[in-house]
């Protein structure tokens, strides 16, 4: 009876809620994969993620740490001002035009993936969109609004989705049409996290700012740069591999190795909600024990989603992307071995950017990075695109045990205190 009820609570608790919310984003933008996918072809579809990496780790460089340091300081007491947080991402949008057009296209350029100009006219604003959503959505999730945070993510890859769903039946679906569609869904998603975060500032506005500390812009950059090498290391190791690949290989082996990932993320998802909790918990409690139950329950529903995908792979990815991605099959089992201490390090990483340690959240993750960039230049080259997927695996392993280690010591530090 008593595992009834725990197992009840279980599923009315937020990290639940959180997770089935992300479960419907996940989906949304696997199938948004899936079709892609079928409809590009390997070389296309390649070019489609080496975009979206691109774009995602100049929006962790663009962000200087703000959305976790900014998200630190919102869930304080007393807490920052939404004024000052707004304040500090339009500017940052503004230099973020900048970074994208240079940074960004020279990315494209050296991973083969920029041999349309339109394809750089659309890169640049989605780039600056995917900053916006970024700052905003942390922001939700800082004021422990996850559920609506998750649900920005939703409207992108839904809009995404639907868009290409309608073209089809036309013939209109192309890279073009495609990168176009990614474009309009980080629009929908800016102007709804704009009108949430919109009501939770005037909200504020009619407490006349009674409970919270203002800080200068300067200050809040500040306090959040240490966290950049977190939030790009990890990103690195997650998208990394995808960019070296592209770089020396073609768009069709990035293509076929995104599919493969596109199928193993989904087994982040679990892990991914819990973390988004155990954050704001280690944050307002000052303790790393507070997530520990929801932490085993999150590995151990990975573990078995991990022995399920690895089984069905082989059936499945013929089946929705066709023939052409048949060699997503064995890169889908090393990275669902892969997944598990991905899951573990996300967790553990988020108690320790809750608890304020992220100097040593970056030290972490510098050692991860380390150790996929140096295997994928040395295996890259020798076995394509498995060398990458095991340097995966082995990155997200210094990562879990690293990152484990540093909670674990955390934890000893509050027994004995």
């Amino acid at each position: 009876m008593s595992t009834y009820i725990k197992l009840s609570r279980t599923l009315r608790s937020r990290e639940a809620s959180v997770v089935m919310a992300m479960g419907f984003m996940a989906a949304s933008a696997s199938l948004f994969a899936v079709l892609t996918s079928r409809w590009l072809g390997p070389a296309d579809r390649g070019v489609v993620v080496v975009t979206a990496t691109t774009g995602s780790l100049l929006m962790l460089l663009g962000s200087l740490g703000v959305s976790t340091g900014g998200r630190v300081l919102l869930a304080r007491t007393p807490a920052l001002p939404l004024s000052r947080y707004l304040s500090v991402v339009g500017r940052l949008a503004s230099v973020h035009i900048a970074t994208a057009s240079v940074v960004g296209l020279g990315v494209l350029w050296v991973t083969n993936s920029l041999n349309d100009p339109v394809i750089g006219l659309l890169f640049v604003p989605y780039a600056v969109l995917m900053l916006l959503t970024y700052l905003l959505r942390e922001c939700l999730h800082g004021l422990g609004r996850h559920t609506t945070a998750v649900r920005g993510d939703i409207a992108t890859t839904s809009v995404q989705t639907i868009l290409v769903l309608c073209s089809a039946p036309f013939g209109l679906v192309s890279l073009r049409f495609v990168l176009g569609a990614m474009l309009a869904g980080q629009a929908v998603q800016v102007l709804l996290l704009l009108r949430s975060v919109g009501r939770e500032r005037r909200a504020q506005l009619a407490l006349n700012q009674r409970g919270f500390k203002d800080v200068p812009t300067t200050a809040v950059i500040r306090f959040s740069l240490s966290a950049v090498p977190v939030l790009f290391g990890q990103a690195f190791v997650i998208r990394g591999d995808r960019l070296l690949l592209g770089a020396m290989s073609s768009p069709a082996a990035v293509g076929i190795y995104g599919a493969a990932a596109t199928f193993t993320e989904l087994l982040w998802l679990i892990s991914s909600g819990v973390s988004q909790i155990a954050f704001k918990r280690s944050t307002q409690t000052g303790s790393s024990l507070t997530s520990a139950r929801h932490r085993r329950y999150a590995l151990a529903l990975t573990a078995g989603g991990c022995v399920t995908l690895a089984v069905v792979a082989p059936f499945l990815i013929p089946l929705l992307l066709g023939e052409s991605f048949n060699d997503s099959v064995p890169l889908v089992w090393v990275l669902s071995v892969a997944a598990l201490p991905m899951a573990s390090y996300q967790i553990d990483v988020a108690v320790l950017n809750g608890l304020g340690h992220m100097r040593r959240a970056a030290v972490i993750t510098a050692a991860g990075s380390g150790t996929l960039g140096g295997l994928c230049l040395l295996l890259i080259p020798r076995v394509g695109a498995s060398g990458a997927a095991y340097a995966s695996l082995a990155a997200y392993s210094v990562l879990a045990l690293l990152a484990r280690a540093e909670v674990r010591r955390r934890n000893a530090d509050l027994s004995g205190s």
